[in-house]
């Protein structure tokens, strides 16, 4: 077995995670019915590495983003804070956004925060999903 020393530096750990966000991209809704239509978010986060595990906090970010009457919300679990996910696992996570009025808008707000290991709560890296 190679000590882990040497499996450190045969794994790149700059970006050991990768994120998916999936949801509807259009979505039909009559608001004069309801006030509110929820869409879910479904999130799969995959960790690269081959041997070690990673640590880290998933969130919707809510400070990046403009706040006016015609802005959505996010609603339900807004935050997970996972402890490990194992070299080469995937895992999927629900978020949940609220619209109030039609329009086109921005999800992609999510935040993760890696840690430097499962014992810390030191940050080494923030990710953001931007605008593309």
């Amino acid at each position: 077995m190679k000590d882990q020393a040497k499996l450190d530096n045969e794994e790149s750990i700059d970006n050991p995670l990768v994120c998916l966000v999936k949801y509807d991209k259009i979505v039909n809704f009559d608001f004069k019915k309801n006030s509110f239509c929820n869409v879910p978010l479904n999130i799969t986060i995959s960790n690269t590495l081959k041997f070690r595990p990673v640590s880290f906090c998933i969130e919707a970010d809510e400070e990046k983003r403009v706040r006016n009457i015609n802005d959505f919300f996010w609603t339900g679990v807004t935050r997970k804070n996972i402890k490990t996910l194992k070299p080469r696992e995937v895992m999927n996570i629900q978020f949940s956004a609220c619209f109030t009025t039609p329009g086109v808008y921005d999800l992609n707000k999510i935040k993760l925060k890696i840690f430097k290991d499962s014992s810390t709560n030191m940050i080494i890296q923030t990710y953001e999903e931007r605008k593309k």
